[in-house]
């Protein structure tokens, strides 16, 4: 009978990533919360409560990654578009609209501020103007 070979690092490390994948998906397929997921994990590996903490965070370090690159993604795709669009019309009014959404897409739309103040503000110009003149009449 052939004996089996204890698990090495490198094969506990290839383990864990296929865990780590493995508890992404179902992150994302059960739309887990913290104390579902950890429920989940200790049931399905019968490891601590500190184990699995470890484990969601790993996971939503991979799940912040991939969030962050789609986002990146989907951003360029849709300046890609809207500089498509600009390019083709000949009305300016939607070229500016265009560029307007563009510029607001890339982050540097200025928001329009009010700002009321009740109170009292009162300015001090120093000395008061002086109201005799040069020539006295």
């Amino acid at each position: 009978m052939a004996r089996t070979k204890a698990p090495t690092g490198r094969d506990l490390e290839v383990e864990k990533y296929l865990t780590l994948e493995e508890c992404c998906e179902a992150i994302m397929s059960n739309h887990f919360g913290w104390g579902q997921f950890k429920q989940w994990y200790i049931e399905k590996t019968g490891l601590s409560h500190a184990a699995a903490n470890e484990q969601w965070n790993r996971c939503w370090e991979v799940l912040r990654e991939k969030f962050k690159a789609n986002i990146y993604d989907t951003v360029e795709r849709t300046l890609n578009e809207l500089e498509g669009q600009k390019m083709e019309t000949n009305d300016a009014r939607l070229r500016f609209e265009i560029t307007k959404y563009q510029n607001k897409i890339k982050g540097g739309e200025i928001d329009r501020q009010e700002i009321k103040h009740s109170g009292e503000i009162k300015f001090d110009f120093g000395s008061p103007i002086p109201t005799t003149t040069k020539y006295n009449l």
